[in-house]
């Protein structure tokens, strides 16, 4: 019989709702309570560590017996502190955002936690922002150096906030206390300013080992170094160059500037010049050749001719509208021609002079192959261009690999004549235009011959320069290297730039200079515009009188070139005196030949001369007290070498050539030329050649 399952009985039992069940209430979680935010033993901490708490929450504290990975810490920034008894701990700091409670840092900072640089920097920074009271901060970083070890103190150094510590400051930390002037250099190199403890550091690097120095050397701020003058003393010469390099930076980033492109092409070449000849410039040259025989005066019309050519070129280049004169001999469209080859923007007639060098002087001329100074219809004295070409034989297809034909400037009557004004006095003659050799009243050829530093380019030909020498004048002189440095450090010496624009230079660039070279520099800043003339002329009459009243004071002609060359390299584009482009080097050679005369045994004789006479072309006469008759001190050989041309060797030195014992003058140590013409020389020359 199968058992049945009884019911129940239901009962009237109430059985309350379960909203109106009471509640029981659960006991708080057992928490450790620390300084800011707190772990409680109830978060989800898994087996490897990672916690995995959904707050944002960037702080941790742990008590010591959590095991934590922290490489494994990758999904949250954290901050984790651990309790060591009644002090804090930090480990791994990833990221700091806030922090709630201050107290907790300053437990910290209270202890030395340098377990990882990033851990350091990262939480004294929050700390040293959160203070609010910046002297109390000072106190207590004051209180932490005093015990701080040494190995941390760069660290702890490189957290400290922007101006909190002074220079002095932290000068006057260091001198209470005895570091370690390895750790003491590394930390003083990155204080601001730098020259507030200069004299601790030299005394640092003075104790330190080569290798300590060489790693200082290398790693100082140099751009802070700039105004520190007994670190610079010491400092090896590399470490000299960068200093320099980021003092006079603006300076030798405007000087970059400073090369042949800063002046237009004033040289052209001399096959390309032939090759592009036309008809009607052959038809020229046949005209101006008298006696169509004469190879030679081919050669020379010819060269004439492309000389006019490229005058025109380089007028164009500069910026002028030029129109070929010449050419109107051949179309009779006007007779022009007469007076002036060239016309500028419609109003300014030019007269191309061309010279072409001699046998053993590439860098200059003894005669021009030109008509005598012209005038133009309206009487005004025509623009005169010098052109120097190198002495080609067309005829003979001799023209290859020649020196380029090159534009020497312009000048004209009234400039010439106002030099000669300006610069003669009762002891000092000055006789511009050359008297060579009388030539037939029919011949092209003249008497007069205008030297080379007589011309001069036209204003906008220094467009570049002049920007550039404003611009170096404009800066504060503390930019602006001083001579000692440009000359140490091969740098552009300022001084031209100054003198190029009628200004004096800087005091500090003229420290060392001689009383004389400032008075020098004094009366070539007092023209009114500075030209190639007027600085060969300073330079030639300072010389005067020096050599006529020599006193002890210092005085050497190899000094000009600390006041008129940018650079002392030779066949530099900054060996142009002031910056005025001296296409033949007239300047410098006449410094080389003064340096001679001066150093040779002929100096003291120099005083006894009481008058001097010039002749343009570079020949200067004295006459001594003892005689009426002038004496050759300085010349060019004017000689002719056959089947060749003129000689027009330079410099002929009195003491260093020998004087010719029949006509006085200086004979040339390259052809034994001294005096005469080509068709009755000195009889002494004759003697010498027969010998």
């Amino acid at each position: 019989m199968s058992k049945t399952r009884s019911r129940p009985k239901r009962t009237m039992e109430y059985v309350p709702p379960k909203s109106l069940k009471k509640k029981t209430r659960k006991s708080k979680p057992k928490c450790i309570e620390l300084y800011g935010r707190i772990v409680q033993d109830g978060d989800n901490i898994n087996p490897k560590g990672i916690i995995s708490s959904k707050e944002n929450i960037n702080y941790y504290f742990f008590p010591n017996n959590v095991e934590f990975n922290h490489d494994l810490i990758k999904s949250k920034p954290l901050v984790c502190f651990f309790k060591t008894g009644n002090s804090l701990n930090v480990s791994r700091v990833r990221l700091l955002k806030q922090v709630d409670d201050l107290k907790v840092l300053e437990k910290w900072f209270q202890n030395d936690n340098f377990h990882d640089s990033a851990d350091w920097k990262e939480t004294a920074a929050e700390y040293f922002n959160r203070q609010s009271d910046k002297g109390e901060l000072k106190v207590q970083i004051r209180k932490k150096l005093s015990t701080l070890p040494e190995p941390h103190l760069e660290l702890f150094f490189s957290t400290l906030p922007s101006g909190l510590f002074s220079a002095l400051d932290i000068l006057d930390i260091f001198e209470s206390r005895h570091f370690n002037p390895a750790h003491e250099i590394d930390i003083l190199q990155k204080v601001r300013p730098l020259h507030i403890v200069e004299d601790r550091i030299v005394k640092c690097v003075h104790k330190v080992d080569i290798q300590t120095k060489n790693r200082f050397w290398k790693t100082i701020p140099h751009s802070q170094a700039v105004d520190c003058e007994k670190l610079f003393q010491i400092a090896p010469y590399e470490a000299k160059c960068r200093i320099i390099d980021c003092k006079y930076k603006i300076y030798n980033d405007l000087t970059k500037a400073f090369t042949v492109n800063i002046y237009p092409r004033i040289g052209f070449s001399t096959p390309a010049s032939y090759v592009n000849i036309d008809d009607q410039d052959l038809q020229l040259t046949a005209l101006w050749q008298q006696d169509k025989s004469d190879n030679h005066e081919y050669n020379r019309m010819l060269s004439a001719r492309l000389a006019e050519r490229v005058a025109i070129t380089f007028y164009r280049n500069v910026g002028f509208n030029t129109e070929d004169i010449s050419i109107h001999q051949l179309n009779s469209l006007s007779e022009d021609w007469k007076t002036h080859d060239i016309l500028l923007d419609g109003t300014i007639p030019v007269d191309v002079k061309n010279a072409r060098t001699p046998v053993n002087n590439k860098h200059c001329y003894v005669e021009h192959c030109v008509p005598r100074l012209k005038e133009n219809r309206e009487k005004k004295f025509v623009l005169i261009t010098g052109v120097i070409s190198p002495y080609c034989r067309f005829d003979k297809g001799h023209y290859h690999d020649m020196e380029d034909i090159r534009v020497l400037g312009e000048t004209d009557q009234k400039s010439i004549e106002k030099i000669q004004q300006q610069y003669s006095s009762n002891i000092f003659e000055i006789k511009i235009l050359s008297s060579r050799v009388n030539y037939p009243p029919n011949s092209r050829r003249t008497n007069n011959t205008i030297p080379p530093w007589v011309f001069d380019y036209p204003g906008v030909f220094y467009s570049s320069y002049d920007k550039l020498a404003t611009s170096i004048c404009r800066l504060d002189a503390s930019k602006i290297p001083s001579q000692n440095h440009a000359r140490k450090f091969d740098l552009v010496n300022s001084i031209p730039f100054f003198i190029y624009k009628n200004k004096l230079p800087p005091s500090h660039t003229m420290d060392g200079l001689q009383p004389w070279q400032i008075e020098l520099i004094e009366s070539i800043v007092s023209n009114e515009k500075l030209t190639l003339p007027i600085l060969f002329m300073e330079l030639l009459t300072h010389f005067i009188k020096m050599a006529s009243n020599p006193v002890d004071t210092g005085y050497s002609p190899e000094k000009y070139r600390d006041l008129f060359f940018h650079s002392k390299k030779v066949n530099n584009i900054q060996r142009h005196p002031l910056g005025i482009y001296d296409p033949l080097n007239t300047t410098d050679n006449l410094c080389t030949s003064l340096e001679i005369l001066w150093n040779s045994d002929y100096k003291d004789r120099l005083k006894e001369y009481h008058s001097f006479r010039f002749h343009g072309l570079g020949v200067l006469r004295g006459k001594p007290n003892s005689s009426d008759k002038y004496e050759t001190i300085l010349a060019y050989c004017g000689g002719y070498i056959r089947d060749y041309g003129k000689c027009g060797h330079s410099p002929l030195i009195i003491g260093h050539n020998d004087i010719c014992p029949l006509c006085r003058k200086l004979i040339c140590n390259k052809c034994s030329w001294c005096s005469g013409t080509r068709q009755h020389p000195c009889r002494s020359y004759e003697e010498r050649k027969s010998n």
